[in-house]
């Protein structure tokens, strides 16, 4: 635990310059682009786990703050009374799909693993600024694959792993505030019909 918050602590003294760099050569024009998303999804979601029944969530109900941890809890589906909703933002494309940013309709951060480069498994996430200035050279870029009709699995794009919930469908995954982490997509011997906790829809947030 403690050499997590002391490599937390180190990357975001490491982050916090480049997202300074970035700004600053936004506003001077020298990048060319806008610092904000200029395709940001009409309405923000809800990643709500299709075996679990619980929701990717933020602590508290007011605005997050930068490196605040992204866990499970219970749904509310209210993008104003708690900050469970996520702008899902295309902000590229792949062979595989479009890739997509997910910005927290409170506050503006964006779901993130640790580092730049592809996040170990069983790495934790967190919220952390958006890279819109160049999304490729951030990890913060995601697909959305779909399974089942409204049934997606969430792939972090540098690494390959899925948006997960820490522990093991359906033994030690049920609790409040567990970590969401990135793990292996699937293996046949797990239960879940292979995909564990890693199913996700996303549904549109009430009231806002």
């Amino acid at each position: 635990m403690v050499r997590k918050k002391l490599y937390a602590s180190a990357r975001s003294w490491r982050r916090r310059a480049i997202v300074m760099v970035t700004a600053l050569l936004s506003v001077t024009g020298l990048l060319g682009v806008s610092g904000a998303p200029a395709n940001a999804s009409a309405a923000a979601i809800i990643f709500y786990n299709h075996f679990i029944g619980k929701c990717a969530d933020l602590p508290g109900y007011g605005t997050p703050k930068m490196n605040d941890p992204v866990t499970q809890y219970n749904c509310n589906f209210d993008a104003n009374g708690d900050n469970q909703a996520f702008y899902q933002v295309q902000v590229g494309d792949s062979s595989r799909g479009p890739l997509y940013y997910f910005e927290t309709y409170k506050g503006g951060w964006c779901l993130d693993p640790p580092g730049y480069g592809a996040p170990p498994v069983g790495a934790h996430l967190d919220v952390y600024p958006c890279n819109y200035g160049n999304p490729s050279a951030d990890n913060q870029e995601w697909l959305v694959q779909p399974i089942y009709a409204g049934v997606d699995e969430i792939i972090n794009y540098k690494s390959g792993l899925c948006l997960d919930v820490s522990g093991w469908y359906p033994h030690s995954d049920m609790s409040n505030d567990l970590p969401l982490t990135v793990y292996p997509c699937y293996d046949p011997s797990w239960d879940g019909g292979g995909y564990d906790d890693h199913l996700w829809t996303l549904y549109i947030a009430n009231n806002q």
